[in-house]
């Protein structure tokens, strides 16, 4: 992990509103400076919703949809995993 990169902007984590990040997104469309944009989805009952935000976000994310979060960027296409 670089020096940058946080263990809630990993591919995989699982934030404690069960928002899963999917990955980076391929393009940087942040609301914030310094700030990537990363593909999330809703693991919560059986919603799926998957939207973009912020990576200083993601640890206290909510659904757009099912949990009343605020509203999230398009779902951007993710990088593609190199290994």
């Amino acid at each position: 992990m670089s020096r940058s990169e946080s263990p809630t902007t990993r591919p995989g984590y699982l934030n404690r509103n069960k928002q899963r990040v999917i990955g980076k997104a391929a393009w940087v469309d942040s609301n914030a400076p310094n700030q990537n944009t990363y593909k999330l989805r809703c693991e919560r009952h059986a919603c799926g919703f998957e939207y973009g935000a912020d990576g200083i976000d993601i640890h206290k994310r909510k659904c757009p949809r099912c949990q009343d979060g605020k509203p999230g960027q398009p779902a951007p296409e993710t990088l593609p995993a190199l290994f």
